[in-house]
């Protein structure tokens, strides 16, 4: 309970004073669908998180409450990697990552967003906690566990394969019957998920080759794979060879070393404007890095582990500060109270190219129409506007214009003014003057 009272006194500090982001407010409308209407998985993602959310915003839909679950699963969390590692390790290990979890930059930052990856982090360790025991429930109750993430986000499919390499390379030599029931744990679970989510699964992978980025669609998307279930595979493939390796070097002088060197670093770098989906993939696998971290300063470097560890939970709490108390958010906020404050200079709200791209601004009350698509041309032909502001997203090193509408407008309409927001641009056109005869 200390554990999770920590935690969760960190994670709420400010939790409702940043604006919602983009997906945020995919939250909030997808919440706002009828019971059966979310269970027809009309998202990439299984519909349980949204049920929760619907539920949440029976009684508010503040920031505060839509991103409060997140925090107590946070916390949650927290107190399961004290908890799986006291039983695994020891109670100096099990403190050690518990302390850093409490104050895990990363862990912070996912507790005070109004999407699945903090729940669905929780029900991984919630799965793998009860294989810590022997008792003849511990099973089921890891199988129950596991089905109930598996219904809130498609990652914890590849959460428990991922950890899952780990824990069998952990066991393999100690005790093999604990990695027979790892596989005889997931044999239902998984069975019932891709008889229900299979095809919704294939769907959410195949949106992954719009990404830009080459490594991320051959990694999440290899036409060789094809499935959910190939990727999984490959997944706890990896986790069985890495966890090999790092077992045997980390075994060696220097390598602990190196390991605590190069995990602080990642500490500090996690404030760095994010990488929003690679980021979301580490806070599923956080937890094994936390409770390796402290293994290592206690099994490996005992006699510097007080400075080590004391040098850790110190990058960890500078860079959640930064977190807090720096970083923001998407800016919908003020961007959409900026068009309001202004609506009677524009007759639409151009946001985004993409279908969910107005829900944040919807969610701040903003006034004025608003039209998302890609070619604006038909849109503006048909509404004739008399002026348009465009709301679009700007990345750190995004070069202008993102959208395909914003270089549409920026060819044929007057830009009247632009206006930067955090990771945002707010720009008002008029049409072009008509040419004298």
């Amino acid at each position: 309970m200390l554990v999770f009272a920590a935690a969760l006194s960190i994670r709420v500090v400010g939790i409702g004073s940043k604006s919602l982001w983009g997906d945020e407010g995919a939250t909030f409308a997808f919440a706002q669908e009828s019971v059966s209407e979310i269970l027809d998985v009309q998202d990439t993602h299984p519909p349980g998180y949204y049920l929760l959310i619907h539920a949440v915003t029976r009684l508010s839909a503040s920031e505060t409450a839509l991103r409060l679950p997140s925090a107590l699963a946070s916390a949650a969390g927290a107190a399961l990697i004290y908890l799986i590692g006291a039983r695994l390790f020891g109670p100096a290990v099990g403190i050690g990552a518990g302390v850093l979890a409490v104050v895990s930059p990363l862990d912070v930052w996912y507790a005070q967003d109004a999407r699945h990856a903090a729940l669905a982090a929780f029900f991984v360790l919630l799965a793998f906690y009860p294989l810590m025991h022997t008792t003849t429930w511990s099973g089921a109750l890891s199988a129950l566990a596991l089905s109930l993430g598996l219904f809130v986000d498609y990652i914890v499919l590849f959460g428990w394969t991922g950890i899952g390499g780990a824990y069998a390379v952990y066991w393999w030599n100690r005790d093999r019957r604990r990695v027979r029931q790892f596989g005889v744990v997931s044999v239902v679970p998984l069975a019932l998920f891709f008889a229900i989510y299979g095809a919704s699964l294939e769907d959410a992978m195949s949106t992954l080759t719009t990404y830009d980025a080459d490594w991320y669609r051959y990694l999440f998307a290899m036409p060789g794979l094809g499935s959910g279930l190939a990727v999984a595979l490959v997944t706890f493939a990896l986790s069985v060879a890495v966890s090999w390796v790092m077992a045997r070097l980390l075994a060696r002088p220097v390598w602990p070393w190196l390991a605590l060197v190069g995990f602080a670093a990642l500490i500090l770098l996690i404030p760095v404007p994010r990488a929003y989906s690679i980021e979301k993939i580490m806070v599923i696998g956080w937890p094994l890095l936390l409770l390796t971290t402290s293994w290592l300063i206690v099994n490996r470097v005992p006699r510097q582990a007080r400075p080590a560890k004391a040098a850790l939970v110190s990058a960890s709490v500078v860079a959640t500060a930064i977190n807090l108390f720096v970083i923001e958010k998407e800016d919908w906020r003020s961007v959409t109270a900026a068009i309001n404050a202004r609506s009677e200079q524009a007759d639409m709200a151009w946001v985004g190219d993409l279908p969910w791209s107005a829900d944040a601004y919807n969610y701040y009350g903003g006034r004025l129409p608003v039209s998302g698509v890609s070619d604006p041309e038909p849109v503006v032909q048909t509404a004739q506007p008399d002026g348009v502001w465009l709301v679009a997203s700007r990345a750190p090193r995004d070069e202008a214009p993102t959208l395909l509408a914003e270089a549409w407008f920026d060819e044929n309409w007057q830009l009247i003014e632009e206006q930067a927001f955090y990771r945002l641009v707010l720009k008002h056109y008029r049409p072009p003057p008509e040419l004298p005869p």
